[in-house]
Order: C-alpha cells, then sequence, then structure tokens
C-alpha cells in the first residue's frame, strides 16, 4: 500500500536505484522544474520503493524532480512511497518513463530493455520484456542478442515464433533447477503454476498502466472523467491491484512442500497449488518456519 509524505532528498539510493534514461536528466526540464517549485507550483510526488530487507529507499520516478528540487537546495520532497524491492521497483520505473515526463528516445527505450534484462535475463520471454518496457519485440530481441555477444546476460532458453509463441532454444547445457524465493527446489508437478506468474504479471501491467492514466487524469482534472467520482475508482483499482498480487506464487508451500496430492483433504494453506503467495506467506506462515526460510535463503546467496 503506497503512502504520500515528504522525505529527505538525500535518504534516496539513487546510485543503486533503477537506470532508465541513456544520458542524464535534461537540463531544461530539470531548469523548467526547479522554476515550478521555486514559484510553490503543484509538483506530482515522486515515486519511491521501500525494501524492507536492505532498509533502503529506491526511486523509480522522479528523476528529474529530484535534481530540480536539489538545485534550489530543497532538502525535502513529496514521495509516494510502496513497500517493494529493487524488481518491483524496476517494473515500476520503466512503465512510468514511457507514460510521461520527457518523452523518450530510442536510446532511452533500449536503456529500459537492458535493464529489464540485466534483472530477469534468460529466463522471460521477448514478448514479455516488451510488455513490461512498453517497446516492440524486434527492440528487445536486438538489445537481447547484443548483451548475449557481450556476455551481460546467458543466453536465452526461449525465442518467439512468428506467431508470437515461445520457442524453446536447443541446448546442450542441461535445465538448471527451477526454485522459488528462497532456493527451494519446485516439485514438477506445481511448476507449471510458478511460470504462469508471467501470466499474472501482464495483468497486473495492464492494472498498473490503466491506473496511471487515470491518476493522471484526475491530478490534472481532465473533464473527460468529470462524471466520475474518481477517486473512488482510483481506490477501487488499487484495491483490485494488490488483491491479485496474493496470486503471485512467492515459495513452495510450506505445509505441504509443493505435494498438495499427500494431503488427506485439499492443503488448506495452498488450497491444491503447491505454491504460495506472499501475502500468505507474510500472514499464515509461523514465524519459526520463517525463520528457517530466512537462513536457507541466506546460506543459498553465499554459494
Amino acid at each position: 500500500m503506497a503512502n504520500t509524505r515528504t522525505i529527505p532528498i538525500n535518504s534516496l539510493d539513487l546510485k543503486n536505484s533503477p537506470i532508465v534514461r541513456a544520458s542524464n536528466p535534461d537540463k531544461e526540464t530539470v531548469g523548467q522544474y526547479a522554476e515550478s517549485y521555486k514559484n510553490r507550483q503543484d509538483m506530482p510526488p515522486v515515486v519511491v520503493f521501500y525494501d524492507p530487507d536492505t532498509k533502503k529507499y529506491l526511486l523509480a520516478d522522479g528523476r528529474h524532480r529530484c535534481e530540480a528540487a536539489k538545485l534550489i537546495s530543497m532538502e525535502e520532497i513529496m514521495a509516494e512511497i510502496i513497500e517493494g524491492d529493487y524488481a518491483a521497483c524496476l517494473k515500476h520505473a520503466v512503465l512510468a518513463n514511457a507514460k510521461h515526463g520527457v518523452p523518450r528516445s530510442n536510446s532511452d527505450k533500449r536503456q529500459c530493455v537492458r535493464a529489464a534484462l540485466l534483472q530477469w535475463g534468460a529466463g522471460v520471454t521477448d514478448s514479455h520484456i516488451a510488455s513490461l518496457t512498453l517497446v516492440s519485440d524486434k527492440t528487445v530481441a536486438a538489445v537481447r542478442e547484443e548483451m548475449t555477444k557481450a556476455k551481460q546476460i546467458k543466453p536465452a532458453k526461449t525465442r518467439m515464433r512468428a506467431d508470437g509463441k515461445p520457442l524453446p532454444v536447443a541446448s546442450d547445457q542441461p535445465e538448471p533447477e527451477l526454485v522459488d524465493t528462497f532456493g527451494k527446489p519446485i516439485p514438477h508437478k506445481v511448476q507449471k503454476y510458478w511460470a504462469r506468474g508471467d501470466e499474472l504479471e501482464v495483468i497486473l501491467n495492464d492494472t498498473e498502466h490503466v491506473h496511471g492514466i487515470l491518476k493522471q487524469a484526475h491530478r490534472e482534472k481532465d473533464v473527460m472523467y468529470a462524471e466520475l467520482n474518481m477517486a473512488d475508482l482510483l481506490s477501487s483499482l488499487e484495491h483490485i491491484r494488490n488483491t491479485l498480487k496474493g496470486a503471485m506464487p512467492y515459495c513452495v508451500c510450506t505445509n505441504c512442500s509443493g505435494h498438495p496430492e499427500t494431503q488427506k483433504e485439499t492443503c488448506r494453506l495452498c488450497l491444491g497449488r503447491g505454491l504460495i503467495g506472499k501475502f500468505r506467506y507474510d500472514n499464515l506462515v509461523p514465524l519459526e518456519i520463517k525463520e528457517i526460510m530466512k537462513k536457507v535463503r541466506a546460506k543459498e546467496a553465499k554459494k
């Protein structure tokens, strides 16, 4: 759930925030924004993701506004704060970069694709990266080829056929073991649900897109939507988005260990899916099991 408040500008970890522009902030735009801040004009809040694990504030949207604020020695800036890690921040950043602000150049679009490929790499199809960054499949394929040749990412596991469907790429290398967030192997029978996370990502991105358009319209008092109760509509969309996130697979079910068929009745924790989402993990998994899972993740990270 997002909340909006002022935060110190120096609390933002800009160095480790997603870079979705190919060049430095546009000086003219920064100057215009600085004048707006100086004249106390309404400016949209920057969007910041707070990662509770690293305790960092990552900037997802508003680098020009931050630079403008620093230009006139502002110490604080209004920010919409969302809880999430770097990956969640990046997903927001590449979409925000496409929707508003300084129009993207072709170089900016390619930078968005590069950032997405570095994060999700060979495990994601060209079409999925294209949907995240709002560019064409061809652009993604071209950037992927460049990065693969430069050994910046591993070769893709799939390529796109003419009809847009993924086609496995032949490889002499054995398929890597599919694991969950904590590095635990995912049983074969429930891997299909883990793979369908991409399907849910598309739905969430579409919902985010609609929410962003309507939020901008509400901010600008667009009379096209004058007959709508925009506040209620935005609240409903945010509720839908947060509810849908509950379906995103997060880890192997800690109750049935990914084997719901072994239960006398349907597993009460995963409801027969073998996987659970982050909401169920956070709220229904006992604390002692969570501590074990954290130790497992820390151990895997050291390998």
